[in-house]
C-alpha cells in the first residue's frame, strides 16, 4: 500500500470513528500505518462557527470519549491561526483544555497541531484558494511520547493526514459538526467566542511562546464572563453524559492534581505513557547535570592516574591497565554531539546503570585500590575507608528514583565485601567486628541514604515542575510544522 493509499484508509477511518464510535476499531491500526511513532490521534471540530469545539479523544485507544469544549485550547489556537503548532516538554496545566488531557491521559512529551483547511469550493483550484478564504473544519492533534520521536517522516504522515481529511472526508466532518451543534447547542451558541475574545484580551498571542496564563488557574482564563462561564458548565454537563466522567478533557485539571499527588508521593505515574513522557522529559532536563557529573569524574580520574605527588598516582603503580578505568565514563563522549544527544537522552537510564555498574565492578576488581595505596591514605578521615566513590557516583550520576533505589544497594553489598580485609590490613589497632560494623553503618550512610535522599526529593521537584509549569516556563515553540 502506498502512502497516499495509507493516507486516504486512514482519513476514512478517523470521520467512520468519529461518525460511529463503535466501528472504531480499525482506526488504530489506520492511523499507525501512517503515523507509527504517535501515542495519540485526535480531531476537534469547530461548532458554531468557532464557538466551542467537539474533541474526539484518542483515537488510538477506542473506544473514545468525545467532549465539548468552550474554553482556550490549543485547537481553538490553531484554527483561529490557521497555522500549524510544535509544542514540547508539555505539562498539564489550568490553561489549555485539550492540552491537559492529553497530557495526563495519554502522556505525551510534545504535541502537533495542524488545521484542517478546506477548499472554499470544489471546483477551486488549491492555487487559486488562499489560506484566509479556506473553512476551517477543525485541526488534528497527534501527540508523540518526546520530542525526539517527532521525525520528519511523522511530520508528513501528519500534514498529509489533515490535508485528506479536510479535502477528502470534508462533507462527512461538516455534517457531523452540523448534526452535534444542533443536537447539543442552543440557538444562542455556547458562548465560547466571549470566552475567547476574553482569552485574548488576557495575553493570548497568535503564537503559543506568548500565551500568558497563570498556572495557579484551573477554569480558564479570569475574565470570562457569565456567558463563557455557563457555557462551560454545559460542556461538562455534555462531557459527562457521553464521556462517563465529569467534564471529560475540561475536568482534566483536577485529574491532573489527584495524579501529582499520586506521583509526587510514590514517584511514578499511574500510567506507562505517561511515565514515559516523564523520562523524556526528566532525561531533558538533566543533560547539563550529566555533563557536568561525567567531565567531574573525568578530571577526578585524570588526577588519580597522572598527576604526581597525589596519594593515588595510578600510572605510575598500575601501569597501563589503569586506563581501563575510562571506559566507565566513555559514554559522556556522546553528550559532546548534538547527533548522539538525543539517543543518549532516549537511553539515559541504561546508560547510567552501565556507568553504576562498571564502576561497582572496577571498585571491586581493584580491591578499592588497597594494593596501591598506602596506610596513611586508607586512615584519612577524607577518604571514607576508600568507599568515598559510592558517594561521588550516588550524587553525580543520578537515575530516576525506581532505578536509582535497586542500583545504589546493590553497589552497596558488592563493594562493602571488601571492608573486613581492609578494616584487617589498614585498621588493626580496632577491633574487626567494630570496625566492620560502625564502617557498614557509615558507608550505607553516606554512600546509600544520602544518595537516595537527594534524589527522593530532585525528581520530587522534577514532577512537580512536569505536572505544573506553566506554557512560558515548560512548554515551547521550537518551529512551525508547516
Amino acid at each position: 500500500m502506498s502512502m497516499q493509499e495509507a493516507v486516504t484508509a486512514a482519513a476514512a477511518a478517523v470521520c467512520t470513528a468519529l461518525q460511529h464510535p463503535q466501528e472504531a476499531h480499525s482506526a488504530p491500526a489506520a492511523l499507525q500505518a501512517v503515523l507509527p511513532e504517535c501515542v495519540h490521534v485526535g480531531v476537534a471540530l469547530t461548532l458554531d462557527g468557532g464557538a466551542c469545539r467537539l474533541s474526539s479523544g484518542n483515537l488510538l485507544r477506542p473506544p473514545h470519549q468525545a467532549s465539548l469544549m468552550t474554553g482556550p485550547s490549543l485547537a481553538s489556537t490553531v484554527c483561529k491561526d490557521r497555522k500549524s503548532k510544535l509544542l514540547r516538554q508539555v505539562a498539564p496545566h489550568g490553561g489549555l483544555e485539550d492540552v491537559n488531557a492529553i497530557v495526563v491521559l495519554s502522556g505525551c512529551g510534545a504535541i502537533v497541531c495542524l488545521p484542517l483547511l478546506a477548499p472554499a469550493a470544489r471546483d477551486t483550484g488549491a492555487a487559486s484558494c488562499s489560506t484566509a478564504d479556506a473553512p476551517c473544519l477543525g485541526a488534528l492533534t497527534v501527540g508523540f511520547a518526546s520530542v525526539a520521536n517527532i521525525s520528519s517522516g511523522a511530520l508528513k504522515g501528519a500534514l498529509l493526514l489533515a490535508h485528506a481529511l479536510a479535502k477528502e472526508q470534508r462533507e462527512p466532518l461538516q455534517d457531523l459538526a452540523a448534526l452535534v451543534a444542533s443536537l447539543l447547542l442552543p440557538a444562542g451558541g455556547a458562548g465560547g467566542a466571549d470566552a475567547d475574545a476574553g482569552a485574548d484580551s488576557d495575553g493570548w498571542a497568535s503564537d503559543l511562546d506568548h500565551l500568558g496564563w497563570d498556572e495557579g488557574s484551573e477554569e480558564g482564563t479570569p475574565d470570562e464572563d457569565a456567558s463563557g462561564r455557563s457555557g462551560g458548565r454545559r460542556a461538562r454537563q455534555h462531557g459527562r453524559s457521553r464521556g462517563g466522567e465529569p467534564g471529560g478533557p475540561p475536568g482534566a485539571g483536577g485529574a491532573a492534581a489527584e495524579h501529582s499527588g499520586v506521583a509526587l508521593a510514590l514517584l511514578a505515574f499511574p500510567t506507562r505513557q505517561q511515565e514515559a513522557g516523564f523520562a523524556a522529559y526528566h532525561a531533558a532536563q538533566m543533560h547539563r547535570v550529566d555533563c557536568y557529573a561525567y567531565v567531574i569524574c573525568f578530571a577526578f580520574f585524570c588526577l588519580e592516574l597522572f598527576v604526581p605527588g597525589t596519594p593515588f598516582f595510578l600510572a605510575k603503580r598500575m601501569g597501563w591497565r589503569a586506563l581501563a578505568g575510562y571506559s566507565g565514563i566513555a559514554p559522556g563522549l556522546l553528550l559532546a554531539s548534538k547527533r548522539t544527544r538525543g539517543w543518549f537522552a532516549k537511553h539515559r537510564d541504561a546508560i547510567l546503570a552501565y556507568t553504576w555498574a562498571f564502576s561497582t565492578l572496577w571498585q571491586t576488581a581493584m580491591s578499592n585500590y588497597s594494593h596501591v595505596l598506602d596506610r596513611d591514605t586508607f586512615r584519612n578521615p577524607l577518604y571514607l575507608q576508600s568507599y568515598g566513590w559510592l558517594t561521588v557516583v550516588g550524587l553525580a550520576f543520578q537515575m530516576r528514583f525506581s532505578f536509582q533505589v535497586l542500583a545504589a544497594p546493590l553497589a552497596y553489598a558488592i563493594n562493602t565485601q571488601l571492608l573486613p580485609a581492609i578494616c584487617e590490613a589498614f585498621f588493626e589497632d580496632q577491633p574487626p567486628r567494630r570496625c566492620v560494623a560502625v564502617g557498614l553503618l557509615r558507608i550505607f550512610l553516606h554512600g546509600v541514604a544520602l544518595p537516595l535522599a537527594c534524589c527522593y526529593v530532585f525528581e520530587t521537584h522534577a514532577r512537580r515542575l512536569f505536572l505544573r509549569s506553566s506554557a512560558h516556563r515548560g512548554s515551547r515553540v521550537l518551529r512551525r510544522a508547516a
